[in-house]
């Protein structure tokens, strides 16, 4: 049996979007909107245990490519988190102004 690739024509985020779609947890915190604690670590210890799984499969030089991979995703993970936190801080500070003075309101 052929292994899918992780990337298609259309691009990768299609392709593991499909994947997504297949974990539950996932899939009940868009139901309910809302991601607790709970929902985290029960994320974190199935990324571990499939991380111990992987590591044990790989020889030296596969496992320091995904180290390598693994932290890069993790940078990529902290920078997307420090932008929302920017962001959700951005719109937190900025006045709000009152109706009768927004732009283009209607006296």
């Amino acid at each position: 049996m052929a292994r899918a690739s992780w990337f298609s024509d259309e691009g990768d985020e299609h392709v593991f979007q499909a994947y997504l779609e297949r974990i539950g947890m996932w899939e009940h915190a868009l139901k309910e909107g809302d991601v607790c604690l709970e929902d985290i670590r029960a994320q974190a210890r199935r990324v571990a245990d499939l991380m111990y799984q992987v590591e044990r499969r790989l020889n030296e030089d596969q496992r320091a490519l995904v180290t390598q991979l693994l932290v890069e995703l993790t940078v990529l993970h902290a920078l997307q988190s420090a932008f929302l936190v920017q962001q959700a801080q951005n719109a937190h500070l900025r006045p709000q102004l009152p109706k009768s003075q927004e732009r283009g309101a209607r006296s």
